[in-house]
């Protein structure tokens, strides 16, 4: 079906289901070396045939790839699933993926809740929110929830003006809305616990009538202030959609606290435009690879945006694989968060056989994020991925940082 070193693929339909299939029932590889060149390989993509950089210590899944290449062509042609149409078993292969293909395709068309909790963010609100309010509109209905606690500044009142205005703005619109929730910690401390507590809170909301129809829930840090690339964003939430629920069941973001370059054994950071700069992933503390093994800032990772390459991080090659969800590299972990991350909403409300939606353990210690996500995996069956073009800058937040550390998210759309 396919021959290495063309350069263009033209695949049939019917083709492109029975190659997926073929992978689906075989779990080829789903890689093709290229005539050209003995270090490089090409890769076909939903008929796209291009070379890309040798990357000897990592591989596709071809299972996700069959996926996406079932889900694209059914999007485009529904017919193919009829058994006129196609030999069995292949029909009722194809049937029972099509059944767990979103109806929704594309951001324009969600609903979404984004969440965020906070102490004492009365200076750093007009920027985040700032963010979440581009965010926001990029989908059909956007609402914001803040969780505060114990705030003694002015984030309480800050946020409820806020809230009163995006509402108003949003309302003979999307109806999007925007509210507070505050409580008291037990402790008057802020730790790991009270975190978990706080984070738990924005997912109870999901119950609530206003929220009925949230499709999924965005949770966003309250300490990244530098823009985000919006539009970079969706594109990789987009790309991801249509094997939502089949592939994935969460994006994590790939949050970086600046870029860097290596000089004599040292690291010396730089502005992201510097030739070789590195983006510095920065959550090592919610970070778990896929066989469960840890990083620290001495084992350091660098998901190079919009590339399966992990920069010089040779250490983590042996572990960690790149999986294309819709085109957008990815790297499936057991846990993380990095900032920002996009849940589906039924991974946290109560199924109609009884199984109970996830939620933060209050009470292991540790971060918050890591219970969470073994429930998502354990419980509800789901994978997390780590999306490399998913950027969001860590911080920034104060004047020191602001000017250093958000270079690459100035750029609005």
């Amino acid at each position: 079906m396919v021959k290495a070193g063309l350069n263009h693929l033209f695949f049939s339909r019917i083709s492109l289901i029975a190659g997926g299939l073929a992978l689906l029932l075989l779990g080829s590889s789903f890689l093709f070396l290229d005539d050209t060149t003995s270090t490089g390989y090409s890769y076909a993509w939903i008929g796209f045939h291009a070379q890309t950089k040798p990357m000897p210590s990592q591989t596709f899944s071809p299972h996700n790839q069959a996926i996406d290449l079932i889900t694209s062509v059914l999007k485009g042609d529904p017919e193919l699933v009829k058994p006129r149409k196609l030999p069995r078993p292949m029909t009722e292969e194809i049937t029972t993926v099509q059944k767990k293909v979103p109806s929704k395709l594309v951001a324009s068309e969600l609903q979404v809740l984004i969440a965020m909790i906070g102490r004492d963010v009365g200076g750093q609100l007009p920027r985040i929110l700032k963010n979440v309010e581009r965010l926001g509109d990029r989908f059909a209905r956007a609402h914001v929830l803040l969780v505060e606690n114990d705030s003694t500044d002015n984030t309480r009142e800050f946020f409820n003006a806020w809230a009163a205005e995006y509402s108003s703005k949003r309302a003979s619109t999307s109806a999007s809305t925007a509210n507070l929730t505050s409580f008291y910690a037990a402790t008057g401390k802020k730790n790991l616990q009270t975190l978990a507590v706080a984070r738990n809170k924005y997912l109870d909301a999901l119950s609530l009538p206003q929220y009925a129809e949230v499709d999924y829930i965005i949770a966003v840090d309250t300490d990244m202030c530098c823009s985000w690339e919006v539009t970079r964003m969706i594109k990789v939430i987009n790309s991801a959609l249509p094997t939502s629920g089949i592939t994935w069941h969460a994006l994590l973001s790939n949050g970086v606290c600046g870029w860097v370059v290596h000089e004599n054994g040292q690291l010396r950071g730089v502005d992201p435009s510097v030739p070789g700069a590195l983006p510095l992933y920065c959550d090592y503390f919610a970070f778990q690879g896929i066989k469960g093994e840890s990083y620290s800032m001495a084992n350091r990772l660098y998901f190079m945006p919009d590339r399966c390459e992990l920069g010089p991080a040779e250490s983590s090659r042996d572990q960690l694989q790149c999986t294309l969800i819709g085109g957008q590299p990815g790297y499936e972990v057991n846990a993380g968060f990095g900032g920002m991350a996009m849940y589906r909403a039924d991974l946290f409300r109560t199924t109609a056989d009884g199984v109970e939606g996830c939620r933060h353990n209050t009470h292991l210690g540790g971060c918050e994020h890591n219970s969470l996500n073994e429930c998502i995996r354990n419980n509800k069956k789901g994978r997390l991925f780590v999306m490399t073009g998913l950027v969001v800058n860590w911080d920034g937040c104060s004047e020191e940082q602001g000017s250093g550390w958000c270079t690459r998210g100035n750029l609005e759309d």
